[in-house]
């Protein structure tokens, strides 16, 4: 595979990497550049039952860096794709296989040309009925009023205002916290 085909195939995808001993080690490859994967039956040969690392193209090659695994060294891969299976060979010669088990999902479509992505609830109002879909079909940004807010008091002034209003002299003689 080219680069073009493995920035189409890989990100957002998960691939189930074959082992010699018959078990799979799922890979996930996320859109940032990040990769994780989980060791399984394999997590006392790798150090750790988890890892996660990096990845990134190198002409037409995809390279890789665990974090912990395989010490944390650097490899490059070139693949072939047939289908949903996966051919590799590392740069040290080794191969393998793998199953694309999960493809990036088609992003959603952006709004027509000209047509506002949100309407506001003030244009329905009225006119929205249950009757009417076309007013539901779209999002709808409700504007809230603003209240104000008073800050809140120390415990100490609110329960002084508290016993001045119910203790007759009290505003004469303010209380004292005894800390």
């Amino acid at each position: 595979m080219n680069a073009d085909a493995i920035k189409a195939t890989l990100p957002g995808s998960v691939l189930k990497l074959d082992t010699p001993l018959g078990t799979v080690v799922p890979i996930k490859f996320d859109d940032n550049g990040l990769m994780s994967g989980d060791a399984g039956q394999l997590a006392s040969y790798l150090g750790s039952q988890k890892d996660r690392g990096r990845y990134w193209l190198a002409e037409d090659r995809i390279c890789y860096k665990w974090f912990r695994w395989f010490s944390g060294e650097q490899h490059c891969l070139a693949i072939q794709r047939d289908g949903q299976r996966i051919f590799w060979q590392r740069d040290d010669g080794e191969t393998g296989t793998a199953t694309l088990e999960e493809q990036r999902k088609a992003a959603p479509k952006p709004p027509a040309a000209g047509k506002p992505p949100i309407k506001y609830l003030a244009q329905h109002q009225h006119s929205a009925s249950p009757d009417d879909a076309s007013s539901l079909a779209e999002p709808v940004l409700v504007k809230l009023p603003t209240l104000a807010v008073r800050p809140p008091k120390r415990a100490a002034v609110l329960a002084e205002e508290m016993f001045k209003a119910h203790l007759p002299n009290a505003s004469q003689a303010p209380i004292r916290s005894p800390h």
